[in-house]
């Protein structure tokens, strides 16, 4: 019995270790199930990375042909359509895009169509002005950063309304909008020419090589001329005084000076509408005349010309010559010129009252005369215009055509004399 028992427990503790070095074998067996658990999941995680840098790869490629694709299908398109789509194109754009094009093609853009006024070049012009003042992404401001000529020349294509509005965007945009020379090119464009009224510009506003001439100031009393005629905004004043026709008037700042056929001139304030002064000298009518700085000249039925004092009324000098009616005056430096019915033009010295030539050549009234540059022009009632030579008095050439006679000026780009 006791054998037996002893062999049970020996069989017993037998299992027992046999079941403990099982359950242990069980243990590392799991250990080692474990383990090549995580080294499957590292296998799967390599093949998954690799199977995603395919991915990226493939995706790569893609894009690659799909850029290639829109740059093939972008230069098989006809210029026109290539208008039409970059519009589209910058409304899907984000704002650091439209930035970084715009500092790409902004330099570029203004010195290729520098010259060209077409419609796609001014759309394109738009374009960059919107980029530089309306998005924040654009660092520079290309008109600043372009020599002053350059900038100009630029602005000069715009209108003055869009030129007063750009002018509120910053100091140094401003200060180009106000250059005197971009106004004298504005002037130029809207045949605007200097008015004798002018008031000159302030020290401070003076450009080398200008002058005192503030050409913005005279667009814009031009401009304001022009909108008040054109929709009817004037008040109308009648300033009476004189007892026959009126055949002359002429401006000085807020003075006005008229000349009448009963023979008087009157100097009148045109902020009162009241007469200043009545000069009185002639014996028949007053037919024109002239301002000049603070002296009046005028031409008279009674074949003479005078000269007064605009602020006083006083008779400086009288030039007498002609044998007829004078028609007509005109002064440059020194020299005065006039013509008459008595066919003839004279050349006088305005300081002297001295008469150095007599032009001869006309065949019926010289009704109007100009001098400018050296040149002299008359014209008369033989329907003829005549060219003269200041200094010598020769007819330099006569132009006819007309089949009536009124009135002649110079323009004021009169450059060479005509051969």
């Amino acid at each position: 019995m006791d054998d037996e028992r002893e062999r049970g427990r020996r069989t017993q503790f037998g299992r027992g270790e046999y079941a403990e070095d099982k359950r242990g074998g069980g243990r590392k067996t799991q250990f080692r199930r474990n383990d090549d658990t995580e080294e499957n999941s590292c296998f799967e995680e390599e093949e998954r990375r690799r199977a995603g840098g395919g991915r990226k790869t493939q995706m790569c490629r893609d894009g690659d042909d799909a850029e290639e694709r829109i740059l093939d299908g972008f230069e098989e398109l006809s210029e026109a359509r290539r208008q039409e789509l970059f519009p589209k194109l910058f409304e899907r754009c984000s704002f650091s895009t439209l930035g970084f094009i715009a500092s790409a093609i902004g330099s570029i853009f203004f010195f290729f169509f520098l010259g060209q006024k077409n419609e796609f070049s001014m759309n394109l012009i738009i374009i960059i002005f919107y980029l530089s003042c309306s998005v924040p992404f654009v660092k520079r401001d290309f008109i600043a950063l372009m020599p002053n000529e350059v900038a100009i020349r630029i602005l000069s294509f715009l209108d003055f309304k869009t030129l007063c509005t750009i002018s509120r965007v910053s100091v140094a945009w401003s200060c180009l909008v106000n250059d005197n020379l971009l106004w004298k090119s504005l002037c130029a464009q809207n045949s605007i020419s200097q008015h004798h009224n002018a008031a000159p510009s302030s020290p401070s506003k003076r450009l080398p090589g200008q002058g005192a001439i503030s050409w913005k100031k005279i667009f814009k009393e031009e401009h304001l001329l022009r909108k008040n005629w054109a929709t009817g905004r004037c008040e109308v004043t009648t300033l009476r005084g004189h007892s026959r026709s009126v055949f002359a008037v002429r401006f000085e700042g807020d003075r006005c000076v008229s000349a009448s056929y009963d023979g008087t001139l009157k100097v009148w304030d045109l902020c009162t509408c009241e007469c200043l002064l009545t000069l009185s000298g002639h014996t028949k009518g007053v037919t024109c005349l002239l301002i000049v700085g603070q002296l009046v000249v005028s031409g008279s039925s009674d074949q003479t010309i005078r000269v007064w004092k605009l602020d006083t009324g006083e008779l400086v000098r009288t030039f007498t010559g002609h044998h007829g009616e004078v028609c007509s005056i005109s002064l440059e430096n020194n020299t005065l010129v006039s013509g008459a019915c008595d066919r003839t033009v004279c050349v006088w010295d305005f300081e002297s009252g001295e008469r150095r030539l007599e032009l001869e050549g006309h065949s019926d009234y010289v009704l109007s005369v100009q001098i400018q540059k050296g040149l002299i022009i008359s014209g008369s009632f033989d329907l003829s215009i005549k060219i003269w030579d200041s200094e010598t008095g020769t007819c330099i050439k006569t132009l006819s055509g007309h089949t009536r006679y009124d009135r002649l000026s110079f323009n004021n780009e009169t450059k060479n004399k005509p051969k």
